[in-house]
């Protein structure tokens, strides 16, 4: 199974698919999962609620935002390898995050749900046949593959732990 083709998706998500450089949904879910998770391991409660600026989400808000959006697009997956051809409405990231209680959440716990979350999707996308993989619904509007979604949920953790990387800890872990 290759690599979606970029009529597989909105334009949009281009930058998350192109952030791996696995050949199969699977194998993005799982390519560099491990060293997220060891990143996010190094940094303690307390520091899991710093921002980089007034208006930026915690570290907190950023992981619970991850694990939201990669339930929604494994929801999304799910219904379009089953051939449910209903569209699926998009969702605001802004609005889920102001009601998830997040900063007051422990961030152990935290990273044991994104772990979950993760582990969950790669049973998932493991159980799908080339078929399902190739299959396209509609979600915000856009057509997307399952396999394209696979790559997008991948992607996404990437980008968001690049900006951790980069905005939030300074390269300093």
């Amino acid at each position: 199974m290759k690599r979606p083709a970029e009529n597989e998706y909105a334009s949009y998500y281009h930058s998350y698919i192109e952030a791996t450089t696995a050949q199969e949904a699977n194998e993005a879910l799982t390519e560099d999962f491990e060293d997220t998770m060891s990143l996010l391991k190094q940094i303690d409660d307390q520091g899991s609620l710093f921002k980089y600026d007034v208006d930026k989400w915690s570290i907190k808000e950023v992981i619970q935002h991850c694990i939201d959006v990669e339930r929604v697009f494994a929801y999304r997956a799910l219904c379009f390898s089953r051939n449910d051809h209903t569209a699926l409405p998009g969702f605001d990231q802004d609005n889920y995050l102001k009601e998830t209680n997040a900063d007051a959440r422990s961030w152990k716990l935290l990273l044991d749900e994104l772990h979950a979350v993760r582990i969950s999707s790669v049973l998932m996308f493991a159980s799908f046949t080339n078929e399902q993989m190739l299959r396209i619904g509609k979600a915000s509007g856009n057509d997307t593959s399952v396999r394209a979604i696979g790559f997008i949920i991948a992607g996404h953790l990437k980008h968001h732990t690049l900006v951790l990387k980069e905005r939030y800890l300074n390269n300093k872990i």
